[in-house]
């Protein structure tokens, strides 16, 4: 998760893709949307159901309680 301030607040966004690289994608659409007049709640709504692409960075449990990023 992380937060983000704008002109009228903040706001905090759970999204379901690992990495901070995909933070700085939600980044650049959340700045697009809000440009285009999009509301907090669908900026919200839209992240928070994002789809990771299939077979790409799926977590495992290791030994040792470590994780394995596939």
């Amino acid at each position: 998760s992380f937060t983000v301030q704008y002109p009228e607040g903040r706001f905090v966004v759970k999204l379901p893709i690992l990495g901070v690289h995909n933070v700085m994608n939600a980044l650049a659409a959340i700045a697009a949307a809000y440009a285009v007049g999009a509301t907090e709640e669908a900026l919200i709504a839209g992240l928070e159901a994002a789809n990771p692409v299939s077979k790409r960075l799926i977590q495992y449990s290791g030994y040792n309680d470590c994780k394995v990023i596939d």
